[in-house]
């Protein structure tokens, strides 16, 4: 990933986007926590990828088009109608944030992004939608489409 940062049209140029970690900052207010580490938008990761110069990550073997209808395996289909909820309660706070309540941006939204969603993806990612898989081509699960 360094050689993707040394080349100069994969710099971030905006100030509010070089911070990767938000939290509480010393004087008590809460956003980007000043002296952390350099962090790339998605568009220039996606950019750098598609440039090749840095490789495509590793992948899963995620079942097209998920659907909890598909899941046999009962962790998958949970681990599915938790991810479904939390986005919900963030889609729904980000709207109150919209109208007015910022507070609940940086209480509520930004830590679900962040801190909630991400790990509930990768249990997904990894969990197989059969109930007895056993090995590392068995298709896996993902955030169901809505109705799925």
């Amino acid at each position: 990933m360094s050689g993707a940062l040394d080349d100069p049209k994969y710099r971030v140029r905006e100030p509010w986007g070089q911070y990767e970690y938000y939290g509480p900052r010393a004087d008590g207010t809460y956003g980007p926590v000043l002296g952390t580490p350099l962090e790339m938008s998605h568009y220039y990761k996606f950019k750098a990828i598609a440039d090749g110069t840095i490789p495509l990550p590793p992948t899963y073997p995620m079942i097209a088009n998920p659907a909890k209808a598909k899941y046999e395996n009962h962790t998958a289909l949970a681990l599915s109608v938790l991810f479904d909820h939390t986005y919900s309660v963030l889609v729904d706070d980000l709207q109150k944030a919209l109208r007015g309540d910022r507070d609940l941006f940086f209480t509520s939204v930004v830590p679900a992004m962040r801190v909630s969603l991400p790990p509930l993806a990768a249990e997904l990612r990894w969990t197989p939608i059969a109930a007895d898989s056993h090995t590392a081509a068995d298709p896996t699960a993902g955030p169901a489409l809505p109705r799925a």
